[in-house]
């Protein structure tokens, strides 16, 4: 997240500084722009949080030179090592155009099952987890998200907000709990990947027994979270 980008000129671009309805119509067409990220050169995508800040992101999600992308290829090594070593085929970077194209972190293939696994370090609104979800859906691919502590923490307040919403009318449950999960929305923790363990809001688990309830189909929903179910 930044909060300038330099324009085709190296000049400053100051995200607060401009208009909010130009703001709108600059997100989406941020390659056009010219924009660069001054940390790396990469390109400067316009965007908005879910507070209203505006803010440049990395169009590839990732700074090629901050400790964020040490962590996703770390924790993207990580599960490839440990679903090969369950003996799926799996690969990396995986392409497939169509009328609604996807690219998967990690694509893992079980059998005729296709199972995506997004590593999700940078910031990203709720309805664009919710629309890839539905993309992979309509592709017949199941899709599960790896986050760092922070970036869970910070998902789970949004979705918890959207269950009391949505299935409480918006009034906290008299039980005093809510678990902060979407049923739609398979995501858990990677806090280290040194750690080798995957948490969440009722998990913890080593990498390995995740990834073998994964394939087993023990990785479940259930009243607001997502855990290891007993097999």
């Amino acid at each position: 997240m930044g909060s300038f980008a330099l324009d085709a000129q190296g000049s400053p671009i100051i995200a607060m500084d401009v208009p909010s309805t130009v703001w709108e119509s600059w997100k989406g067409s941020g390659t056009a722009l010219g924009f660069t990220m001054a940390c790396c050169g990469s390109t400067a995508v316009p965007k908005t949080s879910l507070t209203g800040l505006q803010f440049y992101a990395h169009h590839s999600d990732e700074c090629a030179t901050a400790p964020e992308t040490i962590w996703h290829r770390q924790a993207k090594a990580l599960i490839v090592d440990a679903m090969r070593q369950l003996g799926m085929e799996c690969a990396e970077e995986v392409m497939e155009n169509g009328a609604r194209p996807w690219k998967a972190d990690i694509l893992v293939h079980h059998g005729t099952r296709r199972l995506a696994i997004e590593i999700q370090h940078s910031y990203q609104h709720l309805r664009d987890y919710l629309r890839r979800q539905d993309r992979y859906a309509s592709a017949g691919v199941d899709c599960i998200w790896v986050l760092p502590a922070e970036r869970y923490l910070a998902l789970a307040k949004v979705t918890r907000r959207k269950r009391i919403k949505e299935e409480f009318g918006g009034k906290f449950p008299a039980c005093g709990h809510i678990g902060p999960c979407l049923p739609s929305l398979p995501v858990v923790m990677l806090r280290d990947p040194a750690a080798r363990e995957i948490g969440g809001a009722s998990l913890l688990a080593p990498l390995d027994t995740w990834c073998r309830a994964l394939i087993e189909r023990h990785f479940v929903w259930t009243d607001g979270t997502w855990i290891i179910a007993e097999g």
